[in-house]
Protein backbone atom coordinates (compact mmCIF):
# COMPACT_ATOMS: atom_id res chain seq x y z
CA UNK A 1 0.00 0.00 0.00
CA UNK A 2 2.40 2.59 -1.51
CA UNK A 3 1.00 6.43 -0.67
CA UNK A 4 1.67 8.83 -3.97
CA UNK A 5 2.07 12.35 -2.18
CA UNK A 6 0.81 15.11 -4.91
CA UNK A 7 3.25 18.09 -4.42
CA UNK A 8 5.07 20.08 -6.68
CA UNK A 9 7.37 21.73 -3.97
CA UNK A 10 8.25 22.23 -0.39
CA UNK A 11 5.51 24.36 0.66
CA UNK A 12 3.26 22.10 -0.39
CA UNK A 13 4.98 19.14 1.38
CA UNK A 14 5.03 20.66 4.52
CA UNK A 15 1.45 22.14 4.18
CA UNK A 16 0.76 18.31 4.09
CA UNK A 17 1.88 17.32 7.11
CA UNK A 18 0.27 17.05 10.71
CA UNK A 19 1.83 20.32 12.71
CA UNK A 20 3.99 17.46 14.90
CA UNK A 21 6.19 16.35 12.12
CA UNK A 22 6.66 20.11 10.58
CA UNK A 23 7.84 20.88 14.18
CA UNK A 24 10.19 17.93 14.37
CA UNK A 25 11.73 19.25 11.47
CA UNK A 26 12.40 22.34 12.55
CA UNK A 27 14.78 20.43 15.19
CA UNK A 28 17.23 20.83 12.21
CA UNK A 29 18.77 23.82 11.55
CA UNK A 30 19.67 23.44 7.49
CA UNK A 31 15.37 22.19 7.51
CA UNK A 32 14.94 25.80 8.63
CA UNK A 33 17.20 27.55 6.51
CA UNK A 34 15.82 25.42 3.63
CA UNK A 35 12.15 26.40 4.54
CA UNK A 36 13.18 30.39 5.30
CA UNK A 37 14.89 30.27 1.73
CA UNK A 38 12.72 28.38 -0.71
CA UNK A 39 9.28 28.37 1.05
CA UNK A 40 7.91 31.62 1.88
CA UNK A 41 7.14 34.90 0.05
CA UNK A 42 9.33 37.65 0.36
CA UNK A 43 7.14 39.73 2.50
CA UNK A 44 6.99 36.81 4.62
CA UNK A 45 11.22 36.51 4.84
CA UNK A 46 11.38 40.27 6.29
CA UNK A 47 8.58 39.50 8.80
CA UNK A 48 10.80 36.39 10.28
CA UNK A 49 13.95 38.20 10.17
CA UNK A 50 11.98 41.55 12.23
CA UNK A 51 11.11 39.05 15.06
CA UNK A 52 14.22 36.61 15.12
CA UNK A 53 15.48 38.23 17.62
CA UNK A 54 12.66 39.25 19.73
CA UNK A 55 11.93 37.03 22.90
CA UNK A 56 8.20 37.72 23.17
CA UNK A 57 5.20 37.85 20.64
CA UNK A 58 4.87 40.63 18.50
CA UNK A 59 1.35 42.50 18.78
CA UNK A 60 -0.42 41.98 15.30
CA UNK A 61 -0.99 45.79 14.89
CA UNK A 62 3.13 46.17 15.02
CA UNK A 63 3.27 43.70 12.57
CA UNK A 64 0.85 45.32 10.22
CA UNK A 65 2.36 48.52 10.87
CA UNK A 66 5.89 46.95 9.45
CA UNK A 67 3.65 45.68 6.60
CA UNK A 68 2.44 49.05 5.93
CA UNK A 69 6.20 50.78 5.84
CA UNK A 70 7.07 48.29 2.82
CA UNK A 71 3.68 49.49 1.42
CA UNK A 72 4.71 53.17 1.59
CA UNK A 73 7.90 52.64 0.03
CA UNK A 74 6.44 50.20 -2.91
CA UNK A 75 3.59 53.16 -3.09
CA UNK A 76 6.35 55.75 -3.32
CA UNK A 77 8.40 54.19 -6.24
CA UNK A 78 5.36 53.78 -8.41
CA UNK A 79 3.92 57.09 -7.40
CA UNK A 80 6.76 59.44 -8.52
CA UNK A 81 3.85 60.84 -11.33
CA UNK A 82 1.12 60.24 -8.96
CA UNK A 83 -0.28 56.92 -10.92
CA UNK A 84 -1.25 54.67 -8.10
CA UNK A 85 -3.63 52.20 -9.25
CA UNK A 86 -6.44 50.52 -7.19
CA UNK A 87 -4.73 47.35 -8.80
CA UNK A 88 -1.53 47.57 -7.69
CA UNK A 89 -3.31 48.52 -3.72
CA UNK A 90 -4.74 45.04 -3.88
CA UNK A 91 -1.75 43.56 -5.34
CA UNK A 92 0.11 44.13 -2.14
CA UNK A 93 -2.52 43.64 0.44
CA UNK A 94 -3.16 40.17 -1.31
CA UNK A 95 0.77 39.92 -0.93
CA UNK A 96 0.64 40.67 2.66
CA UNK A 97 -2.29 38.17 3.04
CA UNK A 98 -0.01 35.35 1.41
CA UNK A 99 2.74 35.83 3.30
CA UNK A 100 0.77 35.72 6.53
CA UNK A 101 -0.65 32.37 5.54
CA UNK A 102 2.52 30.90 4.34
CA UNK A 103 3.89 31.49 7.94
CA UNK A 104 0.70 29.55 9.36
CA UNK A 105 0.25 26.92 6.85
CA UNK A 106 4.18 26.05 7.18
CA UNK A 107 3.87 26.44 11.37
CA UNK A 108 6.94 29.15 11.28
CA UNK A 109 4.51 31.43 13.49
CA UNK A 110 0.72 31.41 15.50
CA UNK A 111 -1.37 33.69 17.21
CA UNK A 112 -0.79 34.58 20.55
CA UNK A 113 -2.17 36.69 23.38
CA UNK A 114 -0.45 39.11 25.35
CA UNK A 115 -1.19 41.33 28.42
CA UNK A 116 -4.45 43.63 27.56
CA UNK A 117 -5.99 40.89 25.24
CA UNK A 118 -4.49 42.37 22.33
CA UNK A 119 -3.38 39.32 19.55
CA UNK A 120 0.35 38.65 18.63
CA UNK A 121 2.55 36.52 16.16
CA UNK A 122 4.53 34.35 17.82
CA UNK A 123 7.94 32.47 15.76
CA UNK A 124 8.17 28.83 16.47
CA UNK A 125 10.71 28.50 19.21
CA UNK A 126 12.22 25.73 17.71
CA UNK A 127 12.14 27.44 13.88
CA UNK A 128 13.35 30.56 15.48
CA UNK A 129 16.52 28.59 17.66
CA UNK A 130 17.22 26.74 14.29
CA UNK A 131 17.08 29.41 11.81
CA UNK A 132 19.45 31.77 14.06
CA UNK A 133 22.04 28.69 14.47
CA UNK A 134 21.54 28.14 10.58
CA UNK A 135 22.72 31.66 9.90
CA UNK A 136 24.97 32.49 12.66
CA UNK A 137 26.27 29.13 13.53
CA UNK A 138 25.35 28.04 16.95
Amino acid sequence: NAVHLECKNLHDYLKSQPANTIIKLYEVPAICLAVFRDCIPEIAKMLVMRMLCVEQPVPQAVVSSWGSQIYAKYIHQIDEFHHVSYVSLLSINRENLEACNSLIELKIWSEASIPGGLSAWDLNAFFKRNLKIAWLGG
